[in-house]
């Protein structure tokens, strides 16, 4: 007999027509100590989106994984049509590319037979070309001598990471209200706008060679959409490797900062990538105290500014919109081998 709490959940997931996966996860959680509750959500879990819910340990067990990174990882594949999923203690992040998945399954743009894939919601690259696993790797980026194939990260997904005025907002919603926004928001400042964490030594030396009258730095915790105040907003990736919020700010109308020497890709790297001069600034982290300089001759060409903004706008609106971004997810998973190489 099913927990009554399952029914409950059951109506109002066939009720909603958005996805409450969140809710599944925490129906566990929330039951994690009764036997019964934790197999009704498997049950649910399988019967919704035809995912099978390992028990702890099991997952990093059947697929010689680190233990460490089960959490983040969800293993896939498709035959005759038909998607499986696998999951163990899912973390947050990794349970949006459940309902992508299925999405992208259901709407027929996949192909019937993907091979075994995983993909990692780990910030950093973290299987390296040395030792190949039998299995496809989708990561938030890719990065030279690392397996990861660049994918759809979390925080575009689910903007709720980048910023967390956004929460319960999706990567379907967020796009218009947020290129909305830009456009009512008055720019009150001309400086350069950045906010993060002072986590590597790239940073460090950023906010070293800061021109207060030129930059703002804003601590990791202040509202990522404040920076649509500023004129400009510079990016520049993080202790684990690229930044989160790069993907947003090619929708907020502001001139873009970018580092020219990234060793990361993102998904959209890798097919159209925006082009320097053109739709960014960019710039040297090897360089990095020169952006006041680089500020002051921007903040002297009001053409050139205004031009960048609009041709990112643009570029934005053409290959980061969310059907772009659910037809590049479907090419990429397309793409993989039915083999592996050695």
């Amino acid at each position: 007999m099913l927990n009554p709490g399952f029914h409950k959940l059951e109506q109002r997931l066939s009720a909603s027509k958005t996805y409450h996966l969140l809710a599944i996860k925490s129906y566990i959680d929330d039951h994690r100590i009764d036997n019964l509750a934790e197999e009704t959500a498997c049950v649910l879990l399988y019967h919704r989106f035809q995912v099978t819910y390992l028990l702890p340990g099991e997952l990093s067990k059947t697929y010689s994984i680190p233990s460490s990174l089960e959490s983040k990882s969800l293993f896939f594949w498709v035959q005759r049509g038909i998607l499986s999923i696998h999951v163990s203690a899912p973390k947050s992040q990794i349970l949006p590319y459940i309902h992508l998945l299925s999405t992208l399954n259901n709407s027929g743009l996949l192909k019937p037979s993907i091979p075994l894939t995983l993909i990692s919601a780990k910030f950093r690259a973290s299987y390296a070309d040395k030792k190949k696993q039998p299995f496809h790797i989708l990561g938030m980026a890719s990065r030279y001598n690392y397996q990861e194939i660049a994918f759809i990260p979390y925080y575009v997904l689910e903007p709720y990471w980048v910023c967390r005025r956004l929460k319960g907002f999706s990567l379907y919603n967020t796009i218009p209200w947020l290129r909305a926004l830009s456009k009512t928001t008055r720019i009150n400042s001309s400086k350069l706008y950045f906010c993060g964490s002072l986590n590597n030594e790239i940073r460090r030396q950023y906010l070293t060679n800061l021109d207060c009258s030129l930059q703002h730095y804003a601590s990791d915790h202040e509202d990522f959409l404040d920076s649509l105040e500023y004129q400009s907003s510079i990016d520049i990736y993080g202790l684990d490797g690229h930044s989160g919020r790069r993907f947003w700010m090619m929708h907020m109308g502001r001139c873009c900062f970018l580092p020219a020497d990234d060793p990361h890709k993102l998904f959209y790297e890798m097919h159209t990538p925006p082009q320097p001069f053109i739709h960014y600034i960019p710039y040297n982290v090897s360089s990095i105290a020169e952006i006041p300089d680089l500020l002051r001759s921007l903040n002297n060409n009001n053409f050139q500014l205004n031009e960048l903004c609009r041709n990112m706008m643009l570029y934005s609106s053409s290959h980061l919109s969310f059907h772009s971004v659910l037809n590049r997810a479907a090419a990429i998973i397309n793409k993989l081998p039915l083999t592996y190489a050695p």
